[in-house]
């Protein structure tokens, strides 16, 4: 599920407008924002984890693999997968809040929801940095990393939000 930026970006402005009114009536569903950019993160991380299969894969076959490389990119990719089953939790507990009241369950299934966002950001954090530690050059994954690790933090943010709108 691919988004574009300017989806993104829609989003994102839809926040600003919303907290800089706080006394605005508020139109946006903060559930279902948090939902969206969660799903945003979901296809982010998900692209991160094809690449550094794909990359570890192809380093595998190569004819003189370089060793650390290899390493960093299984590691990699093994951190990617977790993330990627961090997030489709996260995403899966948030779908199951549609139509509930505030409450102790609730509260429970964000706060859950807030540990497995932040347990995807730290895979993928601990992913670049084994890349950087290994000195391997992988620029495709640390770049698509970089990205996916943006879309994770801004989905958190939403999680925050709308766990701040439960209270």
């Amino acid at each position: 599920m691919a988004i574009s930026k300017l989806s993104l970006l829609f989003l994102l402005a839809t926040m600003a407008t919303i907290s800089s009114s706080s006394s605005a009536p508020q139109k946006s569903d903060p559930l279902q924002l948090a939902q969206t950019a969660t799903a945003v993160s979901l296809a982010n991380v998900q692209s991160a984890a094809s690449t550094a299969s794909t990359l570890y894969q192809k380093a595998l076959r190569s004819p003189r693999p370089n060793t650390k490389t290899v390493k960093a990119l299984k590691d990699c990719t093994e951190l990617l997968k977790d993330a990627v089953d961090n997030t489709k939790y996260s995403l899966s507990e948030l779908k199951k809040l549609k139509g509930t009241r505030p409450g102790p369950s609730v509260q429970w299934r964000l706060a859950n929801v807030q540990t497995y966002m932040s347990a995807a950001l730290t895979k993928e954090d601990t992913c670049t940095d084994g890349l950087k530690e290994m000195g391997a050059v992988v620029t495709p994954v640390s770049g698509s990393v970089r990205k996916a690790k943006k879309y994770t933090s801004s989905a958190l943010g939403f999680v925050n939000r709308l766990r701040d709108s439960y209270h």
